[in-house]
């Protein structure tokens, strides 16, 4: 308390326009903190001055923001070695994404203090891919550490390219991480591209030669298909009860299959015509920050773990050591690779401006 009134008495005695407050939260509790920022944003606004405040704390940005009448501005710094880079989000695009409920309650926020930012579709990838970013830097040291990555869920994939715009927004240096099947509506993946300052025009050409054979037309399904697929699932075990998992199995085979499903089910190996074109694509979303998971799917990372999907996967999967195996370990490589990319990309587009 002594703390929290220390800070606020020179504000509400000061004489002068500016005043600059260096870490408030300092000695305060979270809730002490949120209610800090709020009240200085309250004094700003009724007192006419500008309050400058640097601080490592979302609990007095979100302060800050609960005065909703306030004008409330976030300048980051992102430091490289001796390079640094200040990027201001204003205040009226800091207010509309405090109005978007999906991001207002989600710990977007905490990625301003972040050195990267990782928007992954779901909770579940973002614990399997915190685990393997430390199990890998537990290996052999990453350039940027585990507690600099922010994981940050999107609920899907609609979702990446508003969170993604505000974090380029704030400088954050932020990557895409979706599953292979991102690329089955174009125009989702070129929103995510350009929100990320990738120029989609250098990968039409990859995306539409590599994609060709799923948007061919394909011929209609017939019963002895369906058949076919039923037996399948069936004939592993004939007098066995028909529930649980081999229900929803049945079910999934009898279900209308999407011509871009290949590549859910078998990653870049659903690429037969044209590999080396699929190659190039992915290795030129890596680039502009769209790292797609290679094996289709989260699950794909470790297919062998006896749990096939569900809140189950995740715990059986670093139970059984998954998130250190190759392949998630290569996958995390690609992901800090496309942060570190982003990073550099940012200060140089800083440093062109101020020149």
């Amino acid at each position: 308390m002594r703390s929290m009134i220390g800070l606020l008495l020179p504000v509400i005695a000061s004489t002068y326009p500016v005043v600059v407050v260096d870490e408030p939260e300092a000695f305060l509790h979270p809730p002490q903190a949120r209610i800090l920022g709020r009240e200085l944003a309250l004094l700003a606004e009724s007192r006419g001055i500008q309050i400058i405040l640097a601080t490592h704390d979302k609990n007095i940005l979100t302060g800050l923001l609960d005065a909703t009448s306030a004008s409330v501005s976030v300048v980051r710094l992102t430091r490289q070695g001796d390079r640094t880079a200040a990027s201001q989000l204003p205040a009226e695009q800091l207010r509309s994404v405090w109005a978007n409920p999906s991001l207002r309650y989600s710990n977007i926020l905490d990625g301003l203090f972040h050195r990267a930012v990782v928007l992954a579709e779901n909770e579940r990838d973002c614990r399997f891919f915190a685990a393997s970013v430390d199990a890998a830097n537990r290996r052999e040291s990453l350039s940027i550490a585990p507690h600099d990555v922010l994981f940050v869920p999107t609920a899907g994939k609609t979702n990446i390219k508003p969170l993604a715009e505000t974090m380029k927004a704030c400088g954050v240096p932020t990557v895409a991480c979706a599953d292979l099947d991102l690329i089955n509506d174009e125009g989702t993946l070129v929103g995510v591209v350009e929100s990320l300052n990738g120029d989609w025009s250098e990968l039409a050409t990859d995306y539409r030669i590599a994609t060709a054979q799923f948007r061919t037309p394909r011929r209609k399904r017939q019963n002895r298909d369906a058949l076919g697929a039923v037996a399948t699932i069936l004939d592993e075990d004939p007098e066995g009860i028909y529930h649980g998992e081999t229900k929803s199995r049945v079910t999934e085979a009898l279900g209308v299959e999407s011509p871009w499903q290949p590549l859910k089910d078998h990653g870049m190996s659903a690429f037969r015509s044209e590999r080396a074109r699929a190659d190039s694509l992915v290795a030129s979303l890596d680039h502009v920050g769209v790292v797609l998971v290679k094996e289709g799917e989260l699950e794909g990372l470790a297919p062998d773990i006896g749990v096939r999907k569900g809140p189950g996967w995740v715990p059986a999967a670093i139970d059984a050591g998954a998130h250190e195996q190759d392949r998630a370990r290569d996958h995390i490589h690609r992901l800090i690779e496309a942060a570190l990319v982003q990073e550099t990309a940012l200060l140089n587009r800083r440093e062109r401006v101020c020149a």
